[in-house]
């Protein structure tokens, strides 16, 4: 048995003369078993105590056990015992090795029991507390290394009343280093695994600067032979940063600056090569939770301002080629963003989430719970709260209750495989809601609201998908914007596309424009474009599609409405509807005010008539409506097949009315009115008859009623107060009527 025992200053040596000034009342006890143990204790202050235990089984001096204590200044206090737990000869204990620093009253505990681990600890200051508990294999209490990044420091801290505690009891290949400067700071490190050497070396390396900090580190997987790595830094006051690491090859970076804001990263036992990566830059209350389980899960949260809020929860299982990803980027103040990921990503993709809000009140909620869904966010707010107005779910007003006009809001939801969303609002108060369900495979959802140049103000989007390969595009825009646009896709090959831009001036009615688009059945499209204000537009489309119109599969609708009047009261708005139950066509266009067009389409119409007056950028539409004037009214109802109709009010015109019902088919319908107060209804059956109404004068009215085949009806009202009533039963008549101008027959009828 060998024994080495070095005091430079000992109990005992306080009773041969040592200089009461400079060594007064130090106390140092030392006691070893075993062999091959060695002790050095050197006292150079005042009222320090040191006590050291080691029981080893060392075979040599190349396998010694060792402590080194240093101690100076007043006051301060260590304890280290190795191979102590189990001592010789039941348990193993070689080639450990402990070195204590300490300048001032500061109390340092180290228990390490089991072979080739170290500890160093080093205290600058008062009232600071270190403690260590180590046993198994090769651990250390410094030089971590994760990500390049090495920690030469075991503990170590400078300041008053700051507080490290390690525990590594039992534990294998594990190395923490900690780091505090300040005053107040608190870390726990606990690593309680089972690893390896090299890649199965589990790290961890906390370093604070400031007042008040507090991290906790917990690394404790249920695989055996698990690596994982922490890194946090913290610098400022009142930080609390807390990873836990329960699951294999994790890694979690925790960044923190400024004042009271929290971190907390779990990364559970079921998960297997998780990163997050935290960074909470200046600012004050900002709160990042971040949940993983699963396989190769990827989260980044960066938030630089006051009182922002990240969440986001992982449990799909990826792989190295498909990770599941999300990254959450929040400048300015009061943003919150929610993310939650499950399952698996397919199609090439790595289910992205990205979100980044830059001002205040920005609020997304991100939830895929299907596979290779890709979500993008982008919000810009600048301010706060400006209104005080409600609004419900629908984004309309409301006045019994609902969330307060605020910030940007975003909530997006996918389920399904191959979904994309991707929503752009830059602006004050924009919300937009998307939603895609477990049928909505290869699904597309892209919402913007406003720019740079044209922020736009209390737009709001929605759009649910619900069926398979849908495709839904809103644009809100203009100075003051206050569109509303609602999208529900749930029939298969549907396509929405909605463009909503008001004018330069406060609305004195919200919201300004409004588009109401419902698609259920299959091969359904709808564009509906708004400018200025006042405007509202609804469009439903159902049933199945088996035929086709113009080459293209399905129903289609083209709503365009351009308010810019000034003239702004309650009953100036444009109002259409279109409901198509069958496959067809239809074109709405409404420039003025207070015009009203209805379109019913309840049957088949699969090759419209082709006329220049009845088609829209080199497309004929079944049923074509143009309104130019103001305080107009058209109703066009198709319910037999293979109808064309379309009627056009001038510019200028106002408060004339035109109802057109088409109950046969092969009908062919044409109506122009101009002027003031004329009205028109035709109501035409049977097959292949045509009507041509003409109204350029006033306060004229013109009935056509149509039955039997190939009857043609023609008539020109140019005076005013004129009254027209046309019946054609039978076959191949023609009725023309003219009055107060001479009659122009217009196109021929051919199918």
């Amino acid at each position: 048995m060998k024994r080495s025992l070095l005091l430079s200053v000992s109990a005992a040596a306080l009773f041969i003369g040592a200089p009461a000034t400079a060594q007064v009342n130090n106390q140092s006890t030392v006691t070893q078993t075993g062999a091959w143990n060695k002790a050095d204790v050197t006292q150079s202050g005042s009222k320090a105590e040191s006590t050291v235990k080691q029981g080893g089984t060392a075979s040599g001096s190349a396998t010694e056990n060792t402590v080194l204590v240093k101690q100076s200044g007043t006051g301060a206090k260590s304890t280290v015992e190795q191979g102590m737990k189990n001592p010789a000869p039941t348990s193993r204990t070689d080639r450990n090795s402990v070195e204590v620093t300490q300048k001032g009253a500061s109390t340092s505990f180290v228990y390490q029991d089991g072979t080739a681990s170290s500890t160093k600890v080093e205290q600058d200051g008062d009232k600071n507390l270190s403690n260590v508990r180590q046993s198994g294999n090769s651990n250390g209490i410094d030089g971590a290394s994760v990500s390049g990044k090495t920690q030469s420091a075991g503990v170590k801290q400078k300041g008053t009343g700051n507080t490290s505690e390690i525990d590594q009891d039992p534990a294998s290949y594990s190395r923490a280093s900690v780091d505090q400067e300040g005053d107040g700071n608190k870390s726990l490190v606990q690593q309680e695994q089972r690893g390896g050497a090299g890649a199965n070396l589990t790290n961890a390396i906390v370093t604070q600067r400031g007042t008040n900090q507090t991290s906790n580190v917990y690394q404790n997987p249920a695989l055996q032979n698990a690596s994982n790595d922490a890194v946090v830094s913290q610098s400022g006051t009142d930080n609390t940063s807390t990873a836990t690491q329960l699951g294999k090859n994790g890694f979690a970076d925790v960044t923190q600056s400024g004042s009271f804001s929290t971190a907390d990263v779990m990364q559970t036992k079921d998960s297997t090569d998780a990163y997050a990566k935290v960074e909470q830059k200046s600012g004050a209350n900002n709160d990042a939770d971040v949940t993983q389980s699963g396989a190769w899960n990827k989260a980044t949260v960066t938030q630089d301002g006051s009182n922002n809020a990240a969440d986001i929860n992982q449990s799909g299982a990826g792989s190295a080629a498909l990770n599941l990803e999300a990254t959450s980027t929040q400048v300015g103040s009061d943003n919150y963003s929610k993310i939650t990921q499950t399952g698996a990503p397919e199609g090439g993709r790595k289910a992205f989430v990205t979100v980044t809000q830059n001002g205040n009140e920005g609020d997304s909620f991100v939830t895929q719970g299907g596979s290779g869904g890709q979500v993008t966010i982008t919000q810009t707010q600048a301010g706060a709260n400006l209104d005080s107005r409600m609004r419900g779910d629908d984004g309309a007003d409301s006045t019994t209750g609902g969330d307060k006009v605020r910030g940007n809001f975003s909530k997006v939801q996918q389920a399904g495989k191959n979904n994309t969303v991707s929503v752009t609002q830059t602006g004050e108060l924009n919300r937009s809601s998307a939603t895609q369900s477990a049928g909505a495979s290869d699904s597309t959802i892209k919402v913007t609201q406003g720019s740079a140049a044209q922020p736009g103000i209390f737009n709001n989007s929605t759009v649910s998908q619900s069926a398979a390969n849908g495709y839904a595009e809103v644009e809100q825009g203009g100075a003051y914007g206050d569109n509303n646009s609602q999208i529900t896709q749930s029939g298969a090959n549907s396509r929405a596309v909605v463009k909503q831009t008001a004018n330069s001036t406060a609305p004195t009615f919200f919201p300004t424009n409004s588009s109401v688009i419902d698609q259920s059945g299959i091969d359904n499209s709808a564009e509906v474009t708004q400018d200025g204000q006042q405007n509202a537009s609804s469009i439903t489309q159902s049933g199945t599609s088996n035929t086709y119109w113009n080459g293209l599969q399905g129903k289609t609708a083209v709503v365009k409405q351009t308010n810019n009047s000034g003239f702004f009261g309650a009953g100036d708005v444009n109002t259409s509807t279109v409901t198509q139950t069958a496959v067809s066509s239809a074109y709405v266009e409404q420039i003025g005010y207070g015009n009203t067009s209805t379109v019913r389409q309840t049957a088949d119409t699969s090759a419209p008539h082709l006329d220049g007056a009845g088609s829209a950028g080199g497309v004929a539409y079944a049923a074509f409506v143009k309104q130019e004037g103001h305080d107009n009214s058209s109703t066009l109802e198709q319910t037999g097949g293979e109808n064309t109709a379309r009627v056009v009010q001038t510019a200028g015109s106002s408060e004339n009315s035109s109802k057109v019902f088409q109950t046969g088919h092969d009908g062919f319908v044409s109506v122009s009115q101009s002027n003031v107060g004329n009205t028109s209804e035709i109501g035409q059956g049977g097959e292949f008859n045509s009507a041509t109404v003409s109204q350029t004068g006033a306060d004229n009215s013109s009935i056509v009623t149509q039955s039997g085949s190939n009857n043609r009806s023609f008539v020109t009202q140019g005076s005013a107060n004129n009254l027209s009533s046309i019946t054609q039963g039978g076959s191949f008549n023609t009725a023309t009527v003219t009055q107060g101008s001479s009659l122009s027959t217009g196109t021929p009828f051919t199918k």
